[in-house]
């Protein structure tokens, strides 16, 4: 029975790590229904509750040793873990969990990673020391792989699939708990009506966001006032429900927040009950993608843009410069345009959600000493 150790931005609260989390979880039991999967996590009890597996404390050197100790592969991913944009600390701790994979023997996967971007020298000799001692490396875009390359990472095969999230699809069930959830919703006086379009609006705090989170809710604002209810989806909880907040109180119109945090299949089925989304945070913009749903972006890294690209639909500018009247064409050239990016979502998921099942595929072979490592 294979045993494989999961590395990540596990156990914090962010729906987009936990969707990455429960969509490998979900790849590797579909490929080899034995796998035996442990989690290194923020908040283990937690983890090992919702999603059947094994955990342990992440921030615990001799936990995590004792679980490498006894798995056949250690995987790093997915998610970007490897940058140093949320501080050098973190990229440290990630490549601390792949040297300690390679000193105790094991192989190391990183598993649909966004690489990037690694800005300090020191940051940069250190992630290319330790990342060409992998044994197996797959990312999520191209501009990841050109990354690496540039990096000087030379060693390690690298193969360009797609983000975890690809594989999931909404489920009918959900669906239909999502309407009822919905249709519970209050703003103002006024409750969520399901004959109306609906806006799903992701958003993330970032440096002196205060003018777009303004410019936003004036966009939201001109949707409701042509008939759209204006929906705020936090993804990582608290700080992006605060936020949610925020902009829904710079609001003249009425806005609904889904103030619940919720399960990753329960806020798939939110997504597939959407009309259009405009996200901020990537994961908003992927399972808009696997549901199905146009969408728009608001940039604040390359990964953002990178996915945008891949699935064919609006990139409506970076969050530093972006204005009202930019952001308010980008939307409404969506709402009252879907169609075509409907289209271009049904050629490329399909393309992108086979990628995704390989990372599975390929971590299931090593684990099981079926695919040749470096």
């Amino acid at each position: 029975m294979p045993n494989i150790v999961l590395s990540g931005y596990y156990g914090f609260g962010n729906a987009g790590d936990e969707a990455v989390l429960f969509s490998i979880i979900k790849a590797l039991r579909k490929i080899d229904p034995e796998v035996s999967i442990t989690v290194l996590s923020h908040n283990p009890g937690e983890t090992a509750e919702q999603y059947g597996v094994g955990a342990v404390n992440r921030w615990s050197v001799k936990e995590a040793a004792e679980a490498i100790k006894k798995s056949h592969l250690v995987i790093s991913g997915g998610g970007s873990l490897l940058q140093d944009v949320t501080g050098i600390k973190s990229l440290f701790y990630y490549l601390g969990i792949i040297f300690l994979g390679k000193l105790l023997g094991k192989p190391v996967m990183l598993y649909a990673q966004g690489f990037g971007p690694v800005f300090t020298n020191f940051g940069r000799k250190i992630t290319r020391t330790v990342v060409n001692r992998v044994d197996y490396i797959t990312v999520r875009d191209e501009n990841s792989a050109a990354e690496l390359k540039k990096l000087g990472i030379n060693r390690p095969p690298v193969e360009v699939t797609a983000d975890p999230v690809m594989i999931l699809e909404p489920e009918k069930n959900e669906m239909e708990r999502a309407r009822v959830l919905l249709s519970e919703l209050k703003a103002g006086g006024t409750f969520f009506e399901a004959d109306k379009p609906v806006v799903g609006v992701s958003i993330r705090d970032w440096p002196g966001c205060e003018l777009f989170i303004e410019g936003l809710a004036k966009v939201c604002d001109d949707l409701a006032a042509s008939g759209w209810q204006v929906l705020f989806i936090p993804m990582h909880y608290p700080k992006d429900l605060i936020l949610s907040q925020r902009a829904a109180g710079f609001m003249k119109e009425e806005a609904y927040i889904l103030e619940k945090e919720l399960p990753v299949q329960s806020l798939l089925g939110v997504f597939a009950n959407l009309d259009l989304v405009l996200g901020m945070r990537l994961h908003s913009l992927i399972f808009a993608a696997a549901s199905g749903v146009p969408a728009v972006g608001i940039c604040y890294d390359p990964k953002v843009e990178g996915f945008l690209k891949q699935v064919g639909q609006i990139n409506a500018g970076n969050v530093e410069c972006i204005d009202y009247n930019t952001l308010k064409k980008a939307v409404f050239d969506a709402a009252l345009n879907p169609e075509p990016l409907r289209e271009k979502l049904k050629d490329r998921v399909h393309q992108l959600r086979r990628r995704a099942w390989d990372n599975a595929e390929l971590a299931v072979k090593i684990a099981r000493g079926k695919q040749t490592v470096t």
